[in-house]
């Protein structure tokens, strides 16, 4: 297998999502801009025995993602897998020009910022024999909910960038599907755990938030021979939110 590279991997579901797959033999690249947090996590698993390697990153800059994942392929090896973990909640209301700039934020870095990270591994994960991308939208994306409008659309735009690539890179052999939690007890929902519980009472079967580690088992998966003839999927992971 070849090298594997989570952005956003410093916290949260991406975080889960690197020790799941370093502990299943992978050697993961932790992406993230968090430099202090990023040095400080790949320590952590290095020093239990984990193959992981630091990548500082921002993926809103295009050239930057270039230039990292062709350091990565010189240093580490070739990439095989890309999961696009890195994302923002930002305040984002229509009309509302005070907060414009948090529509502008979350389409950078949720859209904009996939579709970098993909494009930069992009020669690699054509050339190796088996590849995959794991995209992680949300049920937002597929529905409204409590979110703000930036974060609804960057999340939607990312399902419909999925189910483009599954097509156009099929021939390549490589496998783009997409992942979209629900409500999930992340850094990202911090300060607001008890609004957010008042709607999964509502809304949510299961009523109560999703953990980083089951989000984490669903990326996993989907990056495995296990899932070699699943390609454009979207697999909600969100306690029944979707069935509601």
């Amino acid at each position: 297998m070849g090298t594997a590279i989570v952005t956003g991997g410093a916290s949260g579901i991406g975080l889960a999502t690197v020790v799941l797959l370093a502990r299943a033999g992978r050697k993961v690249g932790i992406a993230d801009r968090n430099a202090d947090q990023l040095a400080s996590v790949c320590a952590e698993l290095q020093a239990q025995g984990l193959a992981v390697f630091a990548v500082p990153l921002d993926v809103t800059d295009r050239a930057g993602c270039a230039a990292a994942m062709a350091e990565v392929e010189a240093t580490q090896g070739a990439i095989s897998t890309v999961v696009t973990c890195a994302g923002i909640a930002a305040v984002s209301r229509i009309g509302d020009e005070a907060n414009a700039a948090g529509w502008d934020r979350e389409i950078a870095i949720n859209l904009t910022g996939t579709y970098n990270i993909i494009a930069g591994a992009i020669a690699q994960l054509k050339a190796s024999p088996s590849a995959s991308v794991v995209t992680i939208s949300s049920v937002v994306g597929m529905r409204s909910g409590f979110a703000e409008v930036g974060y609804a659309a960057s999340k939607g735009g990312v399902l419909a960038l999925t189910r483009q690539l599954a097509r156009e890179l099929a021939a390549f052999d490589i496998r783009v599907n997409c992942v979209a939690p629900g409500y999930v007890a992340t850094p990202m929902l911090a300060g607001g755990a008890g609004d957010v519980q008042d709607w999964m009472d509502i809304h949510t079967p299961m009523k109560r938030l999703g953990r980083s580690e089951e989000i984490a088992e669903a990326i996993a998966f989907l990056t495995t021979d296990a899932a070699s003839y699943i390609t454009g999927a979207v697999l909600p992971v969100d306690g029944g939110y979707l069935c509601v």
